[in-house]
């Protein structure tokens, strides 16, 4: 179950060679040892005499069994918190608002060797004749470089783009014109940059038409024509970078064909791969879905998330069966008293009230411990992402909510067990 979480083959054999072999059974005997030595120590101390007179009994100090018990359900506590935070946070990030569009889209790669001939041009031609393709765009990747003027010097991520690039990828257009359009209206040298290139160059109150120091066409500087919407190119993980967008008239490395919502993947595949073997072939085609590997991004959210919902339900199945035979130890030690008040008419109500008042101490401190210890690493890992969502009130109250409902579930269950005897048998006992 755990190489299922992790993702990774574990096998028996992992476990048990010559290097963890002799370290399991130093635990082994470690809690064995422990486990038997408390109660020794206990049954050492009384006398033997006065235990078989009953004047003195086992199991009436509590301080070391409730400590444990408070141990226990505070742990499970910190791991349902961090569980729901985890999860809280993955679905956060892959429904992330990147600014770009993803969905229907699939990536085409011409190799590199390739890009300086017609025959891009070619395969789009061939791509346009199928009917599941609503539009196709070419884009030569992101690239980083240093811009440099007289008083701003910052990286800068830009991209050679055709005319339909920001209308498949939904990239949103604030102000001014698209590149294209610059071109058509005279203006050779223009570009379009996004909000975080503005508030790198100081915000500039008209951009249109601002000269930068960015030469893309050999004239010596480049001219904002436009200026688009931040957007984060790394989703959730990242945040948002001053971005260029530039166009001319060279083969582009990437193309991004959008598909219809109501085509058929495999139908789709099997068209483009006819298209391309008829352009590339013998070369191998090389394609990608952009939404698919944006997922896997989060693939280590993903297993932590998993193991920590794993981790939750072992550790508050431990806490119950705790919890399940100190209830029963407690009960059983109150047997005579329990029948005294069940012959003076006390209902299952009453008991069971009685005996939750008991362990209140206990499940408070743990639910205190806990859910302050859960607050503390849930922002603690939280802290890593600059895009994040806040701890909300789902990590404290499903918490209390479940040890609440199981401190109850049990006590019933021990306090109905102990209803079904007779209270006779208790009241002769001595």
């Amino acid at each position: 179950h755990f190489s299922l979480l992790v993702e990774k083959e574990f096998t028996l054999t992992h476990l048990l060679n010559l290097d963890s072999l002799p370290g399991l059974l130093a635990i082994v005997l470690a809690i064995s040892l422990i486990s038997g030595l408390y109660p020794s120590l206990m049954l050492s101390k009384v006398q033997i005499l006065n235990s078989l007179k009953g004047i003195k009994k086992i199991g009436k100090g509590a301080v070391v069994t409730q400590s444990l018990l408070m141990i226990q359900f505070s742990i499970s506590i910190i791991m349902i918190g961090c569980m729901l935070t985890f999860k809280g946070q993955l679905n956060y990030m892959l429904n992330f608002d990147k600014g770009y569009n993803l969905e229907n889209i699939l990536r085409v790669r011409v190799p590199v060797e390739l890009i300086e001939t017609n025959l891009g041009h070619v395969l789009v031609n061939e791509l346009k004749a199928i009917p599941e393709i609503s539009a196709i765009s070419g884009f030569t990747g992101l690239s980083m470089t240093g811009y440099k003027d007289e008083d701003h010097q910052f990286s800068l991520f830009f991209s050679n783009v055709d005319s339909s690039y920001m209308d498949i990828m939904q990239l949103s257009l604030i102000k001014g014109q698209s590149v294209k359009d610059a071109l058509e209206s005279g203006i050779p040298n223009g570009v379009v940059v996004n909000e975080s290139f503005l508030k790198s160059i100081g915000n500039p109150e008209d951009p249109i038409g601002t000269s930068v120091a960015f030469d893309l066409y050999g004239t010596g500087s480049s001219i904002i024509v436009g200026v688009m919407k931040d957007y984060y190119m790394s989703g959730a993980k990242g945040k948002t970078n001053p971005v260029l967008f530039y166009t001319n008239y060279n083969e582009r490395q990437f193309f991004s064909i959008l598909i219809k919502s109501t085509a058929d993947r495999f139908t789709i595949e099997e068209k483009l791969e006819t298209a391309w073997n008829k352009v590339f072939n013998p070369i191998p085609l090389r394609y990608e879905y952009p939404s698919i590997e944006y997922q896997k991004k989060f693939d280590q959210e993903a297993k932590i998330s998993k193991i920590a919902g794993t981790g939750s339900i072992l550790a508050i199945f431990i806490a119950a069966f705790g919890l399940l035979g100190l209830v029963g130890l407690n009960i059983q030690s109150k047997l005579k008293e329990v029948s005294v008040r069940r012959v003076l008419g006390a209902r299952m109500d009453n008991l069971a009230v009685i005996m939750i008042k008991r362990f209140m101490i206990p499940i408070t401190c743990s639910l205190l411990l806990g859910l302050t210890a859960s607050y503390y690493l849930s922002n603690e890992w939280l802290s890593n992402y600059p895009n994040r969502i806040d701890v909300g009130w789902q990590g404290f109250l499903l918490p209390t909510l479940a040890v609440v409902v199981i401190l109850i579930a049990i006590v019933v269950t021990q306090v109905s067990r102990v209803l079904q005897s007779n209270p006779v048998v208790h009241l002769k006992d001595e």
